[in-house]
């Protein structure tokens, strides 16, 4: 009877705490890269985690329980993707970043399995113009900053050039990504040390591997991501989706003049170098 009780009490504690996908290795372009946000995950929020495994194994989610992170925080990090997908066109780039949560719960009795975000930045040449987050009510995006001239007029926080956005739980509602919050500035010169501090447990803001749209490494694993089980979320980098998604990142079009969130036909863009990091297996 006790390899059977040890075979049923391991069994029990993996489905506790939900699958841990071997996740991609890393596989974007330069531009990509260089603009990706640095994320924070509030100790009311559940960590990234990767859609799909390198195995082909989609993510099961996870359902409501009696806390909004039981069983998404353990070991997430370790096991996270973050999926990229880029439009240059009339001298812009915009660069949707996306990210999957296993569950997006905001009581025991309120929520749903599986959560997509995702936030848009805005480049012209090696600079960012503009950057949104949180889509709302599916017309435009909740949060907006963009970025003129020199640093100080920048309204994007930012640490080594990367922004640094905030997974949080709004009161009395879901998850969502926000900016990170920014002290005053300190004799008008911004530091790191202007900016919230990280909750998540490496206590420094943290990047998951990327996976480019142009640069995933199997098609069929892609065709999983973009064709996501799930009836009602789904990614937003799937072409049903991303142009719109863009018109609405782009708002009245001031910051970006020109820029055509449907052209499927890139240009303007001269850096397109793919950096491959392959990460070993976990054990």
């Amino acid at each position: 009877m006790k390899a059977p009780f040890l075979a049923l009490a391991a069994l029990l504690a993996t489905s506790a705490y939900g699958d841990l996908l071997d996740p991609l290795p890393e596989s974007a372009s330069r531009k990509e890269l260089r603009f990706q946000p640095l994320m924070d995950f509030d100790n009311d929020a559940c960590y990234a985690t990767a859609a799909v495994g390198r195995e082909g194994k989609m993510n099961p989610g996870l359902p409501n329980d009696f806390s909004v992170t039981h069983d998404c925080r353990r070991s997430r990090l370790q096991f996270s993707n973050a999926y990229s997908r880029k439009r240059c066109n009339h001298g812009y780039c915009a660069i949707m970043y996306e990210y999957y949560f296993e569950k997006d719960q905001s009581s025991p009795v309120s929520g749903h399995r599986h959560d997509f975000e995702n936030v848009v930045v805005f480049t012209k040449g090696d600079r960012i113009v503009r950057m949104v987050a949180k889509e709302k009510n599916n017309k435009e995006y909740k949060y907006r900053k963009n970025c003129f001239g020199s640093k100080r007029e920048c309204k994007i926080p930012m640490l080594n050039g990367h922004p640094l956005i905030v997974y949080h739980k709004v009161k009395h509602d879901l998850h969502e990504i926000r900016f990170a919050k920014e002290k005053r500035f300190v004799e008008k010169k911004s530091t790191s040390h202007d900016i919230e501090e990280p909750e998540n447990e490496t206590k420094k803001w943290f990047r998951s591997p990327l996976i480019g749209y142009d640069h995933w490494p199997d098609e069929d694993l892609m065709a999983k991501y973009l064709q996501f089980h799930d009836k009602w979320e789904k990614p937003h980098i799937r072409d049903e989706a991303f142009g719109h998604a863009l018109k609405k990142a782009a708002g009245s079009f001031k910051s970006v003049p020109g820029f055509d969130p449907f052209q499927v036909r890139n240009e303007d863009d001269d850096d397109e170098d793919v950096v491959v990091v392959v990460k070993p297996k976990h054990d």
